[in-house]
């Protein structure tokens, strides 16, 4: 039998058919239940889409953000929040934390912010050295608030202010070393290369940020200052005795001891920036120390030259604002930190 010489073109016809059946949605496949196989889009590109279906924006001085975005909160307030309880608590204990703004929102603006966001809030340092903004405010209202703080351009985290271990001595008396073969005077001088230096730290400035520092005959002590949240700034005696011990080993002078026991650099000039008790050292009152204490007295601070932190410990941390306070200490401020601890 002979092929018919009309046959592609009645095949042709038969295909425009079908498509134009299609197209004009004509009801032959009406009850008709056809299953498609999923479509595999993983070798596509796709080369636009439409940003108002993925935005969001409200209406307080913010800007589109992203619905995939990142959420304002660090890990450890976004936890905090998610295990309260559902229903809201008046007693609720008030939560502090510290909201990182963008370097060109001035304290002004901050504020303006905080008091536009907040009913109920207190503010316990605007900082200097950091953009950031240190405040208690009640967890629920907090949570409250999520997605307008998201939408603020000017917010570019908000943590929880953490608890640092809190120092502290296992023992009482003084512990003889194994280098201490002679028990001759002094010896940890010693050993660590002090002895005999042409210089003790005569014109030098220490501030050691600790349990605070007691008023020992034995130790030059330039300034005081308590930052501990809810104490008197003048409440700076060390209740706990690490900050006194980290004082002693910095700059004793032997004095209260007849001599027995002197301190590497006992011509140092100590500052006293208590931030930490028995509870432990807030994140937000470690920053306001570190502020104080690395700030030029003409700006109102101690001015140290050198700044000591001893605390923490345990699982390792690193604490943003902590850092970025050091790095901008030592940036503007040439202020050398020495840091002794498992959390930096």
């Amino acid at each position: 039998m002979r092929k018919s010489r009309n046959a592609p073109l009645l095949f042709l016809i038969f295909i425009i058919t079908i498509q134009l059946i299609s197209v004009l949605g004509f009801g032959i496949f009406k009850n008709k239940d056809f299953t498609r196989s999923p479509i595999n889009t993983s070798n596509m590109e796709f080369l636009s889409f439409n940003p108002l279906k993925d935005i969001s924006s409200n209406g307080i001085g913010t800007t589109p953000v992203l619905k995939n975005k990142e959420s304002v909160f660090d890990d450890s307030i976004g936890n905090f929040l998610k295990s309260l309880p559902k229903f809201s608590n008046e007693n609720q204990k008030k939560l502090k934390i510290i909201i990182l703004f963008e370097e060109t929102t001035d304290k002004t603006k901050r504020l303006e912010l905080v008091s536009s966001l907040f009913e109920t809030y207190n503010i316990i340092s605007n900082y200097d050295l950091i953009p950031g903004t240190y405040i208690e405010v009640n967890p629920y209202e907090l949570l409250s608030k999520e997605s307008i703080l998201e939408g603020i351009s000017d917010i570019k985290r908000i943590y929880k202010s953490k608890i640092f271990e809190s120092p502290y001595i296992l023992e009482d008396s003084l512990q003889l070393n194994a280098m201490d073969e002679d028990s001759y005077v002094n010896w940890w001088v010693e050993a660590v290369g002090a002895e005999g230096l042409p210089y003790d730290g005569s014109g030098v400035k220490v501030a050691v940020i600790d349990t605070g520092i007691y008023a020992h005959p034995g130790l030059n002590i330039e300034a005081n200052r308590n930052f501990v949240f809810n104490e008197s700034a003048s409440n700076y005696n060390d209740d706990v005795g690490h900050g006194t011990h980290v004082a002693g080993i910095v700059g004793g002078d032997g004095s209260g001891s007849q001599g027995l026991y002197k301190g590497i650099a006992p011509g140092v000039s100590l500052i006293n920036a208590r931030a930490g008790n028995n509870s432990g050292l807030l994140e937000g009152d470690i920053v306001s120390a570190i502020e104080w204490s690395s700030k030029p007295v003409r700006l109102e601070g101690a001015g140290a030259d050198i700044i000591s932190m001893s605390f923490g410990g345990g699982y390792p941390y690193i604490s943003d604002v902590i850092t970025q306070a050091i790095s901008n200490a030592k940036n503007d401020y040439n202020v050398i930190f020495v840091v002794n601890g498992l959390n930096y």
